[in-house]
């Protein structure tokens, strides 16, 4: 007996219960039927608007009297322009479709990053409280703390309070809907274990070790794989475009080739070349630590806002307090701004990008003061030559002018960063001294205050401060971790307050707070370490360019105008004498041109390998455009008159 192949609408309803699944995995907030509109509709807009602009471009292109003498060919013809229409139309519908599947895979990468903080904080906890319902609530809480794998635990939570779940059922539950493999894995064991022997804390010490080796052994592939990339760089970038300038040179001495091909390389190629290769770098380097940070700030000020006045008896207004409330919405969206007025050089220290509003408009002025001083020449086509490389110095000073102070207040925030990150092993390790002999937290933080090392002192004392002043421990210490805004520090300043919570021994959170601390610091230290070598040898690579193309400028460029007539031929039917250009003076901006560009391309190459950042390589691409600023301008005036 032959089974009868499903249906049309049989087949669309599995395919709803396929993409309402993948829907929910990816948390995203709209319902299939809705989703599979949204596709039905971009597929109709997309393929009517292509067909409509093929149909344009043909009809401009075609003569009108092919159409009125062979009416057939206008049919034939408007079929075949459906073909591509329709085409590209489905394609956006399996694109609105595939949409849930990306960001599934994106959950995942992220659930796998914050895994390991997240089995870190259940082991730490789970040790003082049996019940591990209560911890997962507790991490469910902080997940913008500890990343995608705790903000997954949200959804047991949910299970149990809102659809009558056992702990057990909410777990398998998640297991089934949660888009990674690892995590999927590891609540498979803490159900069975928690299940079988009434505690997981034997299992979550395992977890939490075999996570810290894999993570050892990432970074171990990922700084091979950065390796391999530094080399692509190198081969693409830099031995390339000297490759390529060099061969339309000479193709111009033999056959007049026009300069537009060597203006793409420079102006084109070269940039969204390096665009491309930092989207490369960023996909595959671990940036987990700097999104946390950023998004705890965004989610939790409401919840911290709660918690803060939590002991305050809450009395019913006799009148509405909805104006008071508008009025205090507006004072705090307007706090940043008062805050950068009253101290503006300590709001940039913590908030780079602030700085702009200063740079930007210093950079517009300097720059019309020196077009005026320096830039003579109107802009005429006789003249544009002339124009153009004056005024690209007037461009590479307002840009230097706008990056230099960024670049500047983005070390300091990143240099205080690291130095906390540092301190805190030390930091947590007296602690565990001192409430190892019988010393509550409060009292431990003062002693370290008063009489402790640590590179972080001045923020202890600060904590220190708020107790002495009538502030509760956990308070002092979320305050300690809002002004401090350190992933490491915030993630402990969490620990510590549940820690609170659930016991009055900290001793064994303490040490595995120091552990994980000590861990963190350590590969950090090992990837700046390992990384600094690619910055050296993008360094190298930039040198070697400036080099090269400086010895062009002096000697390869002159020899070739001397040794044939070729390149006095700019273009097709355009010669000096015409246009007023001269070809030494075209490749030599060209050549100065390349410098530049190829110097602030480097420096984000630089600062993404180095650090993972791209915001990190505007200071090496500073650096690196101030030096051909000092190399050109030695060549120009010193070698070339």
């Amino acid at each position: 007996m032959t089974s009868t192949p499903p249906s049309l609408k049989d087949r669309k309803k599995m395919r709803l219960a396929v993409l309402e699944a993948e829907i929910f995995s990816a948390r995203m907030q709209v319902k299939a039927e809705k989703l599979y509109l949204y596709a039905l509709i971009s597929e109709c807009l997309f393929g009517t608007v292509l067909y409509l602009l093929l149909l344009y471009l043909s009809l401009r292109m075609v003569p009108p009297s092919l159409f009125l003498n062979a009416p057939e060919f206008c049919v034939i013809f408007g079929v075949t322009l459906l073909v591509p229409a329709f085409a590209a139309g489905y394609v956006v519908f399996a694109g609105v479709l595939y949409l849930p599947k990306v960001l599934c895979k994106r959950r995942g990468t992220r659930i796998d990053l914050s895994l390991f903080h997240a089995v870190t904080y259940l082991y730490a906890l789970h040790q003082s409280e049996p019940n591990l319902y209560a911890v997962v609530e507790s991490l469910a809480k902080y997940a913008a703390s500890y990343g995608e794998a705790a903000r997954e635990f949200r959804q047991v939570i949910s299970d149990c309070r809102n659809c009558s779940l056992d702990f057990y059922s909410a777990l398998g539950r998640l297991s089934q809907t949660t888009p990674s493999e690892k995590f999927r894995s590891f609540l498979t064991g803490l159900s069975s274990s928690y299940r079988t022997l009434g505690s997981a804390t034997e299992y979550l010490r395992m977890k939490t070790d075999e996570l810290r080796e894999e993570q050892r052994l990432s970074q171990k592939m990922y700084l091979n794989t950065l390796g391999v990339i530094a080399e692509i760089y190198i081969t693409v970038f830099v031995a390339g475009p000297l490759f390529l300038v060099i061969v339309v040179m000479v193709m111009g001495v033999i056959s007049s080739v026009n300069p537009l091909v060597l203006a793409l390389i420079i102006y084109v190629m070269l940039p969204f070349g390096t665009a491309l290769f930092l989207l490369i770098l960023s996909v595959i380097s671990d940036t987990h630590e700097e999104t946390t940070t950023e998004i705890m700030h965004a989610e939790q000020s409401e919840e911290i806002r709660k918690q803060v006045f939590s002991s305050v008896r809450i009395t019913i207004p006799q009148v509405s307090e909805a104006p008071a409330f508008e009025k205090l919405a507006r004072r705090d969206a307007r706090e940043k701004y008062l805050r950068f007025f009253h101290a503006p050089v300590s709001y940039m220290k913590f908030h780079p990008p602030a700085v702009f509003a200063c740079s930007v408009p210093a950079a517009l002025l300097l720059m019309a003061v020196l077009y005026l001083l320096f830039v003579p020449v109107p802009l005429t086509p006789d003249g544009f030559l002339s124009w153009i490389t004056a005024a690209a110095n007037v461009v590479i000073a307002g840009v230097l002018t706008t990056l230099v102070p960024f670049a500047v207040f983005y070390e300091i925030q990143t240099r205080y960063r690291r130095r906390v990150e540092g301190a805190v092993p030390d930091f947590v390790d007296q602690l565990v001294s001192a409430v190892r002999h019988n010393l509550t937290l409060s009292q431990a933080i003062d002693l370290i205050a008063l009489e402790g090392r640590s590179d972080m002192l001045e923020e202890i004392r600060m904590v220190r401060r708020d107790i002495l002043w009538g502030s509760r421990t956990s308070d002092a210490v979320r305050r300690f971790r809002e002004n401090v805004q350190v992933g490491v520090i915030d993630r402990m300043s969490v620990l510590l307050m549940q820690a609170e919570h659930f016991t009055d021994n900290l001793t064994q959170v303490l040490q595995i707070i120091a552990e994980d601390s000590k861990s963190l610091v350590m590969r950090k230290n090992e990837r700046r370490g390992e990384m600094q070598l690619y910055v050296i040898v993008v360094y190298l690579a930039f040198f070697v360019f400036v080099f090269v193309q400086s010895i062009m400028a002096v000697m390869f460029l002159p020899m070739l105008l001397q040794s044939g007539s070729g390149l006095l031929v700019i273009g097709s039917g355009v010669t000096n004498t015409v246009t007023g250009w001269s070809p030494a003076d075209i490749y030599n901006c060209l050549i100065y041109h390349s410098v530049f560009i190829h110097g602030f391309c480097s420096g984000l190459v630089a600062g993404m390998m180095g650090e993972g950042s791209v915001c990190a390589g505007i200071k090496h691409s500073c650096v690196m455009m101030a030096v051909a600023v000092v190399v050109f301008t030695f060549v120009k005036f010193f070698l070339l008159t």
